[in-house]
């Protein structure tokens, strides 16, 4: 939250929730998140300063998820209209929505309702909310609207990122083994099957919890007891073992029991970070200077103007949830299905109708970061390309 919220909005977004407007033609897709802390609650009510800490989120669990800016594209359908959404916050913190899981589902079909009652046709979940509602098995049914939790787009941006790095750092892929953290993520495992037979190894870790999952749901993915010689595929590791071999880690949770520590990293290692909250900390980069970090999963669109603040460099940079919820709508103004661009219902085609999107929309890759604000300059990206070579020699 980096927007003040008035009176008149929380009860304009109550009455949306539940009455639907007549006005349904200027607003094509909304894009649900949550603060990430109480600081950026009390940006947008500064009032809720003056209470205790247990008194603020009470407070919080009583309010209904707010519109809270206008978000404009250059876009248009086919009919000339301009492609603009809403964006919608539900009040609450993390450890608010984990804490209470009923609660938070509840405020999540809520902002899907007031969504559907703005006119929204496309609804993107953001943050930590596509894991509270399970992927989306826990948003109720409606025909009238499609929802996404941003896993495909954000599959093709961190595919584009890996090539990009590559390139700069003059990285032989198809030599170089791959190490993907929190690989029962939805990305992580379509950025393993994207990089199958693409690079020498890729090693999967994940909780003790969800590697049976990983494994079941992906029969490509094997145990390494499992390993022979001659295949090739995905191996599910038990965590770290044989991470500080890896040249790239890809990191898709913030899970204490997966954090990446120095001696997990081998010199010269490059790291995508995909997650936010950011997974890897400042205190790893800060400890191991021959090693680059970069923000995982950001795109820009030219002309794009949220009218908030989202932290990001430019106003015209996004994350690749709210990139796909633009793409799906686009995509769906003309005349596509939304299952067309999903990996897991479209596993051959999706990747090439985003890819086809991202590139006709003017999407790009933003310009590559670490922890949100860190521009990769050229003495720095000179400095881990010389200890590479020497590591290699």
């Amino acid at each position: 939250m980096k927007k003040r919220t008035g009176l008149l909005q929380i009860l304009q977004s109550k009455w949306h929730i539940c009455h639907a407007s007549k006005k349904k033609n200027k607003i094509h897709f909304t894009f649900i998140a949550h603060p990430r802390t109480l600081d950026d609650v009390f940006v947008a009510i500064p009032v809720l300063k003056i209470f205790p800490e247990n008194i603020t989120k009470k407070i919080l669990k009583k309010t209904w998820p707010l519109l809270t800016s206008t978000m404009e594209t250059e876009l248009q359908t086919p009919d000339g209209a301009k492609i603009n959404g809403r964006f919608i916050t539900i009040p609450a913190t993390p450890d608010m929505l984990f804490r209470d899981l009923r609660y938070a589902r509840a405020q999540i079909n809520d902002a899907v309702t007031l969504s559907k009652n703005i006119g929204a046709n496309v609804v993107g979940l953001g943050a930590l909310l596509p894991p509270v509602v399970g992927g989306g098995r826990f948003i109720k049914k409606d025909d009238e609207i499609n929802v996404t939790t941003g896993y495909s787009l954000s599959t093709h941006i961190v595919m584009k990122n890996i090539e990009y790095l590559a390139n700069i750092l003059d990285v032989n892929l198809s030599n170089s083994s791959i190490g993907i953290i929190g690989a029962n993520q939805k990305t992580a495992r379509f950025v393993a099957l994207e990089l199958n037979h693409k690079v020498k190894n890729i090693y999967l870790y994940d909780r003790i919890c969800n590697i049976k999952k990983l494994q079941q749901t992906n029969p490509n993915f094997i145990m390494e007891k499992d390993q022979s010689n001659d295949n090739e595929d995905p191996v599910v590791m038990n965590f770290p073992d044989r991470l500080d071999e890896v040249d790239i880690i890809l990191n898709f949770t913030s899970h204490a029991d997966l954090t990446v520590t120095s001696e997990h990293v081998k010199q010269g290692c490059i790291i995508i970070d995909d997650t936010q909250p950011h997974g890897i900390s400042k205190e790893l980069a800060n400890q191991r200077p021959d090693i680059i970090v970069v923000d995982g999963g950001l795109a820009t669109l030219p002309g794009f103007n949220p009218h908030f603040n989202f932290g990001l460099m430019r106003k015209e940079e996004m994350w690749g949830c709210l990139g796909e919820t633009i793409l799906l709508s686009w995509l769906q103004q003309h005349g596509y299905n939304q299952e067309d661009a999903d990996y897991e219902k479209n596993p051959s085609g999706a990747g090439a109708l985003i890819a086809m999107a991202f590139d006709q929309m003017g999407f790009e890759i933003a310009q590559p970061r670490s922890f949100s604000k860190i521009p990769l300059d050229e003495t720095y990206i000179h400095r881990i390309k010389k200890t590479r070579k020497l590591v290699l020699c």
